[in-house]
This record gives structure tokens, sequence and C-alpha cells, in this order.
């Protein structure tokens, strides 16, 4: 891509973000010319091994730049010894009695998306390589093809990374020993999207949503990592303090519930204040939560209990939030009262006792700090999903509204591989909140993930699912749902596997500390947070109802384009941009610099790649991260 440019300055403006789109196997296309030769018939270095078996014979890459004009398919850089020529877009090779036989022929997409190249002949031992701008050497892409009848192959589609150049054109070389007679066919793609963005701030604040439950500290197996580096790295900004099956839980911190909840040697935070400290070490904010995991849910058993349980909980928060019995002074954001009450958190005990202990304790911590923002119960995904789950949740707020203080936020958890789902359940629960008179509470998701049977299986869609690029995609979609939906808090359900044999568990880590595909997106949500304000993007177009998308921009005038593709296909798009000056769209590589970052099955999201051209493939099941630095192209 063209870097030689002195003095670049950042300038505000409007960034005209043209996506065509265009989903593999579909039709719509239209034959392209082809075109652009190369400039010179001075070859590089001949290439290194190929992995097609037999291998092709060694041919010089291509040279690397191309001549500005359009040239008809016969002029093409040949050489002199090649024993070929060219009719149209058919062309003879004939070795002759030579060691080979070949041609070189540059494709212009200039008139569309390049979408897929078609090989068709017969012939004996024909290879075909391809090449691009930013290539040192060939791909070689089929062969060796031996049929006496005429074959097709379909060696390119918009899938292949040497589908890229900088200018629209990529070059295809045709090889043999014997003979063969060859014809290319180029279809293109040109269903098209313009969103045009413009002003300094886009129109949406972007928020934080990276929180996690559990860890950093070790979870599960003996010999498990702290992920205290894992964390840091990618972001992490609240831990929930849920299931770490023990510590701090209202069954371990507080474990008589008869005691006198004013006395230390009631309390037990040996436990709990490891996992507090790893918290703090990674750099992340706890969010309290009150209550137990699934292995030891045990709620109070009388008023008795309840008013002592809520008089412990204001002591808990002492101890964490104000030092007290040697504890930490940590400034705590959120408290989250419990945890499913309408599921298997509250076993033996009525909805209307839950009530009462939720007001208690939610009253208890406000008389003590009136500001602190107190809130929960992290509904179950029925609670949105079903009838009955959606009147426990009214019912809910029917009873707060009378004998609560204040209720500050309300939090709810979806388990779902519809990304839609995220954005309805968010709205449904606005509306209630506002039915209800609490206008001012705050909207938190508390645990999200895939949906799988959780039945021990671990069948193969069930590990895709949580471990890999299916369920990222899936995953990013929901998060791109939730930026724009109203969810001030968001913690994903959870950080680290606690066993290595169980892939189709919940973490964005495996037990080892390595990131499964959902680790990797996760790095990416947090890089387009920086952007600061965001706008969606409604695209249209074959693949689009698959695609998710977000554009940001941040303090300095970077762009940010967040995709998710969830299709079983590959989707193209291209980029324009519309200079601020003159208001005319302009070649793309004078006004931006672009690089990318994946995660799919091939990529871990790490690798920085210049974009080599204005024309990019978003794989099947692939998250991208596409950043823009934009340029005054007249200094």
């Amino acid at each position: 891509m063209q870097t030689a440019r002195s003095n670049w300055k950042r300038v505000p403006g409007t960034l005209c973000v043209l996506l065509i789109l265009s989903a593999l196997g579909c039709g719509g296309g239209h034959e392209g010319a082809f075109g652009n030769t190369l400039e010179n018939s001075t070859a590089p270095a001949s290439l290194p091994g190929s992995t097609l078996s037999p291998a092709p014979p060694a041919l010089a890459a291509p040279a690397a730049r191309v001549s500005s004009g359009i040239f008809e398919p016969g002029e093409l850089y040949q050489s002199s010894a090649s024993g070929a020529s060219w009719s149209g877009s058919t062309v003879s090779l004939d070795a002759g009695g030579l060691d080979l036989a070949y041609s070189v022929v540059g494709l212009n997409a200039d008139a569309g998306l390049l979408e897929q190249v078609s090989l068709q002949g017969s012939g004996s031992a024909v290879w075909l390589g391809v090449s691009n701008y930013a290539s040192s050497a060939w791909d070689w892409v089929a062969g060796p093809l031996d049929a006496e009848t005429e074959t097709t192959l379909h060696v390119l589609d918009s899938s292949s990374p040497d589908c890229y150049s900088p200018d629209g054109s990529i070059y295809l070389a045709l090889v043999t020993t014997a003979q063969a007679s060859l014809r290319l066919e180029c279809s293109f793609s040109d269903a098209q999207l313009s969103v045009a963005l413009s002003g300094p701030d886009i129109g949406n604040e972007c928020l934080p949503l990276l929180g996690v439950n559990a860890g950093p500290y070790p979870s599960g197996e003996p010999g498990n990592p702290d992920l205290i580096e894992q964390y840091h790295a990618v972001g992490v900004n609240y831990v929930r303090t849920h299931d770490f099956y023990g510590p701090l839980d209202l069954a371990q911190m507080y474990p008589d519930r008869d005691a006198n909840p004013t006395l230390e040697s009631s309390f037990d935070f040996t436990e709990s204040d490891l996992r507090w400290q790893a918290i703090l070490d990674s750099g992340a904010r706890p969010y309290l939560r009150l209550g137990d995991s699934f292995n030891n849910p045990t709620p109070p058993e009388n008023p008795m209990q309840r008013a002592r349980m809520a008089e412990a909980c204001v002591q808990i928060i002492k101890h964490y939030m104000e030092g007290q019995w040697g504890g930490f002074n940590t400034p705590i954001d959120y408290v989250e009262i419990w945890n499913e009450p309408d599921g298997q958190f509250w076993p033996g005990h009525s909805q209307a006792e839950f009530f009462q202990f939720f007001a208690a304790v939610e009253n208890a911590i406000h008389a003590q700090w009136p500001v602190l923002k107190v809130g929960g119960p992290g509904f179950t995904p029925a609670g949105y999903l079903t009838p009955s789950g959606q009147a426990y949740v009214i019912d809910f707020l029917d009873y707060m509204s009378v004998y609560a203080t204040r209720l500050d936020f309300i939090s709810w958890h979806m388990y779902s591989n519809n990304p839609q789902d995220f954005a309805e359940a968010a709205a449904w629960y606005r509306v209630q909140l506002d039915d209800n008179g609490f206008a001012a509470a705050e909207n938190h998701i508390t645990e999200w993930n895939t949906s799988i049977s959780n039945d021990g299986t671990q069948t193969d869609e069930e590990i895709e699912l949580r471990s890999g690029p299916t369920g990222a995609a899936l995953l990013s979609a929901s998060w791109i749902e939730l930026q724009q939906s109203d969810v001030a808090v968001s913690c994903f359900y959870r950080g680290p596997d606690p066993n290595i044999e169980v892939p189709s568990f919940y973490g964005m880590w495996y037990a080892d500390g390595t990131p499964k595909k959902i680790g990797e997106a996760f790095a990416l949500w947090r890089e387009f947070c920086h952007s600061g304000s965001f706008q969606s993007l409604e695209l249209s177009g074959e693949g689009a109802e698959q695609l998710y998308a977000l554009v940001g921009r941040d303090s300095e005038s970077d762009y940010l384009l967040l995709l998710a593709n969830t299709s079983d296909n590959a989707v193209t798009y291209s980029l324009d941009f519309q200079d601020i000056i003159s208001g005319e769209l302009s070649p793309v590589q004078e006004l931006y610099r672009c690089t990318l970052r994946e995660v799919s099955a091939d990529d871990d999201g790490r690798a920085i790649h210049d974009l080599p051209l204005s024309t990019v493939s978003i794989p099947a099941h692939a998250v991208q991260l596409l950043k823009v630095d934009w340029y005054d192209s007249d200094d």
C-alpha cells in the first residue's frame, strides 16, 4: 500500500464506509474484463517449494508494480520461451520440448469486487498460481490438472488472501510441462451499501462492557494457573465475585446464619481475601455479588436469619471497602444481591421470602451508604424468555417499588445462540423498570454466553460453541447488540475453565491459561472500546443478514470497524473514504492507513496486518477489527 508521503497530519472529517457485500456461492455476479499487465519483464528470484503434490515447476514471482493503463488480455508479460499464445480469455500452452510453458496475466477488478476465478480446459500437468502486489512469491492454488476431457476448477474465491491487492488487480500464472488449452472466467459482485459518518462525535458513547465472572485467581483443578496477566492484557474491567465455589460466598464468609453479625469471629475471609486481591492485581474492579455459588446456596431459614444476614452483608462491605478486620479499602461501584432466585439458588423457600430478604439487605446497605449502587438479583434467562419468568420479574419490581428504599440496577442473565435475544431482553427489562417507577435504574447483564445442553456430552458442536470460532463470532455479534442496547454493565460468564478436560465449559480461557477463541475476540472488543463513540451500520446485500458491524471513532480521529460474521460463508466488503476538503471520493491509499486484526479458524487476533487494498474478506465464523488512521493528503 502507499506509505511514501511526508508531513502526514490528522484531520477531522467525514468517513464514508462503502461496504460491498458478497456471500460466496451466491448469484448476481457479472463477467469482468481482464486487465493491468505487469509493467516490466524483469522477474524476481524463483519461488520456494510448493505445498502441492506433485510440486509445480519453479517460476519467478510477478513484478512488484503494475502499469496504470488498462490492457486487453492478450497484452501479457511472457517469457520469449514460454510457448504461450492468447485469444480473448483462452490461452494455449505448449512446452514443445522446453522445460515448461507459462504465461502471466493481471486481472483488473475495478468494475466490481472480484468474487471468483475459474479455470476451464483440458491438458496435462497444468498448474495455476496466484499472487498480488504484496506477495513475494506465488501461491499455487490448483494443480496439476490432468484430464483428457474439459474440467472446471473453481480455484479462487474472495476468502483467499491472495485476492487482495492495492489496486484491485491480482496475477495468475498458468504453467505446464506439456500442452494445454485453458480458459479463465472471472465473476464480480456489485451489491453495495454506503454509510456516511461525520463530525467529531459519531453519536453513541462506547461503553467498556468488559466484565467477567470469577478469576483471575486459580480455579478448579490443583495446578491451574492464575490469569492475572491475561485479565490485564485483554482489559477486564469488572470481575463479578460469583462461582468461586466457596470463597466470596455468604455461605463461607458468614457460615453460621445464627451467629452475631457484628463480631469478627462470625466471619471467615481467609480464602475470599486471596480472590479479592487477585482481582485488584489484574487491574479490574470487583463487582460484589452477595450470595452463593451453585454448589452451596444457603438461604436464610426464618425472619431472624434474614435480619442477621442483612447485617452480615453490611459488615462484609465494611471489610472490603473500609478496611474493617484487616480488610481492604477498595472503591466499590456495585453491590448485587443474590443470584438467580428464580432458578436453583433459592431452594426450599418461596418467592415472597426472597423479596423480603432482598428488601431487607438493600435497605440495610443504603442506610449505611446512601450513594452506593445496590441492585440485582441476577434473573435467569427465563426471566425474559418465558411467561412465568416475566411474571416473576414483574412481581419483584412491584414489591420493590413498595418495600425497598431504592433499586439502583436490575441484573439478568442470557445464554443464547441468537444475538437478537440479548438486545430484545435488554429492551424488555428497560420497559419493566420504567413502568414500575425505576427510570433511573441501570440495566446490567451479569452472566451471558452461548447455549448448549450442559448434559456432559461435549459434542463437537458444543465444543465449537464454547471454544471455537463459531462461538466467538456469535458472542461478538451479541456484544455488538449489547453495545447498542440499554446496558450499563456486562459480565461474561466466565473467565477460567476449572478443568482442561472439559473444553465445552463456559470459560474464556482453558484451565491451563490458554485463550479460547472467545478470549481472543474479547481483546478486539477492548480495542474497539478505545474508540469512545460509535455508530451502528444497517447492512444489506448478500450475506448482510449474518454480519454484525459497528463503526467507532476515537479522540484522535482514528476509525475502528468491528465486524462479526456468524454465517457459514465468507463475506466480502470494500471501503471508500470521502475527502473532507473536496467532498469527493478519492483512492483509498491516498487518504488513510489501514490495519486489520482477525479472530478466525486460522488467526488468533494478535497479528496486525496492513490492509493491502480496499477490498477485504471476512471468513465464515470470524471477527475482525479494522483500524483506519485518517490523514490530510494535501500536506
